[in-house]
């Protein structure tokens, strides 16, 4: 089915009749219009290798009679693509959190105090500017990283 366009309420798509403005009438019942695009991203979020992959899997949860072409994987996906690339970013902030959580709970509860610098070392890793500034540099190279450290400084403060 594709979401693309406006139906007309009795109008059939893919064999399936447009009910109302919300709902598909499906072998299988009423499908709520984007009940497929949901359970497509779920699908791919969950294996992002595969777009017909991702297709197929929503298609069986919705309990539809859909065929999942590589066609229509391509155009759902990027029809939908704002919402995957801002689920993406939600679900990397979320590990990144977890990870620096966890990393945290090393470093102050570590038994090991190898471990402890280690995940110590990993958590300061950004917070300071790779500044390097070597005898043999000219006045214009040593002011740009001194340039770059004072940026530096007022985006942590």
């Amino acid at each position: 089915m594709d979401d693309e366009r406006e139906y007309q309420i009795g109008e059939k798509v893919d064999g399936y009749e447009i009910v109302d403005e919300s709902y598909f009438l499906t072998p299988a019942g009423r499908l709520k219009r984007g009940v497929l695009d949901e359970e497509y991203i779920s699908a791919y979020l969950e294996n992002p290798k595969s777009k017909t992959g991702a297709l197929r899997t929503a298609v069986e949860n919705s309990g539809i009679d859909y065929k999942a072409t590589r066609n229509r994987a391509c155009v759902m996906h990027n029809r939908l693509l704002g919402e995957i690339e801002s689920r993406l970013l939600k679900l990397s902030l979320d590990d990144k959190a977890l990870g620096r959580s966890v990393l945290r709970d090393l470093c102050a509860n570590a038994e090991n105090e190898s471990v402890k610098a280690s995940t110590a070392t990993t958590l300061a890793k950004g917070l300071y500017p790779d500044i390097q500034i070597t005898k043999d540099m000219g006045i214009d190279e040593i002011n740009l990283e001194i340039s770059k450290l004072e940026k530096e400084q007022e985006h942590i403060h």
